[in-house]
């Protein structure tokens, strides 16, 4: 590739606009320091054209500029000298020069950032001015500071979020768990989204109130709900329709059984007896309600069916009277004699 200088008016752009290309930022720059990075053409054609193929922002910001700066008039370009003779060519060239740029890792960047600010002496406010770094990321670095410099180079050398770096750095949590955290964020595990859910646990006032095991069993849960898998879809799915026509869909009963059969557990293990002292009479009604619904539509689980009375607002065992309950650490069980 040569540079040369062309005129702004010669170069072509034979792509549908970008939108919301976002170019204020921009602007400043070039406006500050001249375009500091040639744009990239092929040309020219018979009419003496470049085609751009790639600097579709800064060409936008110079045609711009170029209306009241007669110093955007002509501008530095990068030649391909490969022959290129269709749009359908161009256009896979762009892909394959924006596919294969390598972008800044956020390491990278904070520690460009702190150079200049640090060697600088910058305020925030004189950073962002300087060096337009978005004001949050601004923000965010500034915890981010306080994070090991290995432990941030080992995560950017994996590709890894340095976001959810900086939030599992500043949970209230045990070496152990923080060592399988890592671990997880080390191999990928660990993405942007989970670091969203698990600063939402952080930021609860009561999670300090947790012991160890039981912020390892929330942090668990967490991870497994942040994010919507393609079993849960189809789980979503087979609910529905089994609800009329579960015999049409009866090979994947076992797959919807195993997770009802999950979620009950799960369900049960939140409920400790003493909460009863806590339950107003609505949600007293509210709970009966669902356990009679739920009772209803399980009584196939049972020996002997329920059956419903009259009023069809309660639901009796044929045989309730060989019904015995027991107290458990968990709250109470029934025993069928």
């Amino acid at each position: 590739m040569g540079t040369i200088e062309v005129r702004l008016e010669q170069i072509v752009l034979d792509l549908e606009s970008r939108i919301n290309s976002d170019t204020e930022g921009l602007k400043k720059s070039i406006q500050k320091y001249g375009l500091i990075t040639p744009l990239t053409v092929f040309g020219p054609d018979k009419n003496n054209n470049y085609y751009l193929i790639k600097g579709y922002r800064r060409y936008d910001v110079l045609k711009e500029l170029s209306v009241s700066n007669h110093e955007y008039k002509e501008v530095p370009v990068n030649i391909i000298s490969k022959k290129i003779d269709t749009k359908l060519e161009r256009q896979t060239l762009r892909f394959h020069l924006n596919n294969t740029s390598k972008k800044t890792n956020g390491a990278e960047e904070q520690s460009a950032i702190d150079y200049i600010q640090n060697t600088g002496n910058y305020s925030d406010e004189e950073l962002i001015e300087i060096a337009q770094p978005k004001p949050a990321r601004v923000k965010r670095m500034k915890k981010s500071r306080e994070i090991d410099k290995n432990l941030r180079h080992e995560i950017a050398k994996k590709r890894g979020s340095q976001h959810a770096l900086e939030v599992i750095v500043n949970m209230p949590i045990p070496k152990k768990q923080f060592s399988r955290l890592y671990n997880l964020l080390l191999n990928r595990k660990i993405t942007g989204i989970d670091a969203d859910a698990l600063k939402k646990l952080d930021k609860d006032e009561l999670f300090d109130d947790l012991s160890d095991q039981q912020k390892s069993s929330a942090i668990k849960k967490v991870l497994a709900q942040s994010r919507f898998t393609d079993r849960e879809a189809r789980l979503i799915i087979l609910a529905e329709l089994m609800k009329d026509k579960s015999t049409d869909y009866s090979e994947n009963s076992f797959e919807l059984i195993n997770y009802l059969a999950r979620s009950l557990g799960d369900l049960t293990e939140m409920i400790h007896p003493d909460i009863r002292s806590d339950a107003t009479d609505i949600q007293r009604e509210q709970l009966r309600s669902g356990i009679s619904g739920l009772t209803n539509s399980l009584s196939w689980t049972w020996k002997q069916e329920y059956k419903e009375n009259d009023s069809n607002q309660q639901f009796y065992r044929t045989q309730i009277d060989e019904l015995t309950s027991e107290e458990t650490t968990k709250g109470y069980r029934f025993r069928l004699h």
